[in-house]
């Protein structure tokens, strides 16, 4: 019998474990060498905590590095994909999308197979980054997504196995760009970041204040993976184009860690489906629970007794954090633009010990 080959990459499984005593941020960060990083972080209703450290743009020489602010824009990865999820669930609702449709309807080409938003927004469409949509990311012409998807199903039908999967997000933008006409980023801009005056963009060449850019650095050695200046000096394609554009969603947002925050605690409240668990797809148990878009970290992950929603994201060498406990409003953002996370171990405990620090620390403000 052929072997069926694992996916390329894999949803990073949030694991139980008793986490350690409370340290200040900077503390519970240090063993990772971060080169720069910024958080944010409230209950419901009260005043955010903010903490920023490091550099956003590393000089030549210590005089002209650029020190992380509290406004500091970073890329923020694989957290990308809350928004655009909740940007296609607002059109579900407004009858432009359906959850389980033919994405083939909207789109107006075939996929390959039969593949809805549901399968998508849960990782469940049987949809492979390797090697086609890895190998395009990284190419001036990238794959007309009409000739990419076909030739990217893993050997199994989708909603039947859980798979995490860039290009699957990466299609859930192209149906928004479908469905409303709009650039992903415009009608991302007009839904979340216009309505509270944020700076933010998956384009570095529209964000109003470059100057607040972060690079991402791959540690150890500080090497410039990502120079967020130089990719807002290029020409962008403004023009919607649902087979053009699918390498821009799943990962490229770039924000600031209080706008970021004000975005999540925003959400419960206007994207309620979000948090509503999707324990199964078809005949697949979505592992701990998920919602449409997010991820669960059960209780125990972050705090005893307390399940907390969001998203991790990594790319770069930045590692970045976002999780909201909807039960009492309490939302932590973590990101940094480089730390020494060069196996999965030391990713899982830089990103809970920095959360769980920020989480001590709104606690000791109620407390307190």
């Amino acid at each position: 019998m052929k072997s069926i080959p694992r996916p390329a990459r894999t949803v990073l499984k949030l694991r139980l474990r008793l986490m350690p005593p409370a340290k200040d941020l900077a503390s519970a960060l240090a063993p990772y060498s971060p080169v720069g990083y910024s958080a944010a972080a409230a209950g419901r209703g009260e005043a955010p905590f903010f903490a920023c450290g490091g550099d956003a743009v590393i000089g030549e020489t210590r005089e002209n590095s650029v020190p992380v602010r509290q406004d500091t824009i970073f890329r923020v990865a694989s957290i990308s994909k809350v928004l655009g999820a909740a940007a296609a669930l607002r059109l579900v609702r407004q009858g432009k999308l359906a959850l389980d449709g033919d994405i083939a309807e909207v789109l107006g080409f075939s996929a390959g197979r039969p593949v809805t938003l549901r399968q998508l927004l849960t990782h469940t469409a049987a949809l492979s980054d390797a090697p086609l949509y890895d190998t395009v990311l990284f190419t001036p012409e990238a794959m007309p997504l009409d000739t990419l998807l076909p030739r990217s199903f893993l050997p199994y039908a989708p909603g039947t196995r859980f798979a995490y999967s860039n290009l699957g997000a990466g299609v859930v933008g192209m149906l928004i760009e479908a469905a409303t006409g709009m650039l992903f980023d415009d009608f991302i801009r007009q839904t979340f970041f216009a309505p509270l005056s944020i700076d933010a963009s998956f384009h570095p060449q529209r964000i109003v204040r470059k100057d607040r850019m972060a690079n991402c650095y791959r540690v150890p050695g500080r090497r410039l993976a990502y120079e967020a200046a130089a990719i807002a000096a290029q020409p962008l394609d403004e023009t919607p184009n649902p087979r053009a554009h699918y390498n821009v969603p799943a990962g490229k947002l770039m924000i600031s860690a209080p706008d970021l925050l004000r975005i999540f605690q925003a959400l419960p409240e206007t994207d309620p489906d979000l948090f509503v668990r999707q324990n199964r797809i078809g005949s697949v148990m979505c592992d701990a629970g998920r919602g449409l878009g997010v991820a669960c970290a059960e209780a125990g992950v972050f705090a005893q007794g307390r399940e907390f929603w969001g998203h991790q994201g990594t790319a770069y060498g930045a590692l970045c954090e976002a999780w909201m406990d909807i039960k009492n409003g309490t939302t932590a953002v973590l990101l940094l633009n480089g730390a020494r996370l060069n196996a999965i171990g030391p990713l899982y405990r830089a990103g809970q010990s920095g959360i769980k620090a920020l989480l001590d620390q709104v606690g000791k403000r109620k407390t307190g």
